[in-house]
């Protein structure tokens, strides 16, 4: 089994989403993916959600590399 087969289905996975090529999938993946990140923090700073919509939305937006602790502050932490 090749080492880096996660890194290719991940590649895979971005190249069907997109409908597109490799490449440029991956180049879409990239930036979509600091805009969708910069986006949950923002909603999860919102003063008018509570502590549980809070949890669940974080827990919407858990992936294998990011994850979201919620407390008094929202803040980003690398898996």
């Amino acid at each position: 089994m090749r080492r880096n087969r996660y890194r290719e289905d991940s590649i895979e996975k971005a190249a069907d989403f997109y409908d597109m090529n490799k490449s440029d999938a991956v180049a879409y993946a990239c930036e979509d993916v600091v805009e969708v990140l910069r986006a949950a923090e923002r909603v999860l700073e919102r003063e008018d959600l509570t502590f549980e919509q809070r949890r669940e939305i974080a827990e919407t937006f858990w992936t294998r590399a990011t994850s979201f602790e919620v407390g008094f502050d929202v803040e980003r932490v690398r898996d």
